[in-house]
């Protein structure tokens, strides 16, 4: 299986604020907020930190869900198929993938790492995880990054750490 994680990292461009972008205004301080998505009969919240917002996904990609802050960004993909090593695979095509790659931490099902797209672009730290979907061989991938260079490692570990299931619809009441 083809791991997709030079898509994060355009898409954590395109989030980011490097390339064109519709809407360059400033983001306004908010409140903390849960945002919901649903993939199948699942729903899924994600706290997100006050500075950040939900943006819509674009088309043509498989994103089901994206969020941004000033220099970090938050992205869900909807991954088919897996092995039961699918973690490590996605650690291992995360090494292969990006130009610079420097571990930080690895368990199953959550990992980070610093990672650049180029000699030029900024280094960004990557803190991911998966969600295996109920009934299902497809997976959730989820990716918060942050430049380095701004302090968002508070942020993206808060927002990976309160994505969960909200809603099972598979499961019978009792």
């Amino acid at each position: 299986m083809k791991m997709r994680v030079l898509l994060l990292g355009i898409l954590g461009l395109l989030l980011s604020g490097c390339g064109s972008s519709e809407d360059d205004t400033p983001l306004t301080p908010q409140t903390n907020k849960i945002e919901s998505f649903q993939t199948g009969t699942v729903v899924w919240d994600v706290m997100l930190p006050e500075s950040w917002r939900k943006v819509d996904v674009p088309e043509g990609t498989e994103a089901i869900f994206l969020a941004r802050g000033d220099t970090g960004n938050f992205v869900v993909l909807l991954q088919q198929g897996g092995s039961a090593n699918v973690s490590l695979d996605l650690w291992e095509s995360a090494k292969k993938e990006f130009f610079s790659f420097e571990s930080l931490s690895f368990s199953p099902g959550k990992w980070s790492f610093r990672a650049k797209q180029s000699a030029t672009s900024p280094m960004r730290e990557f803190i991911q995880k998966i969600y295996p979907l109920p009934k299902s061989t497809a997976f959730l991938l989820g990716s918060c990054s942050f430049e380095l260079t701004q302090n968002g490692e508070s942020d993206c570990s808060a927002l990976i750490d309160s994505w969960k299931i909200s809603v099972d619809k598979t499961k019978k009441p009792q």
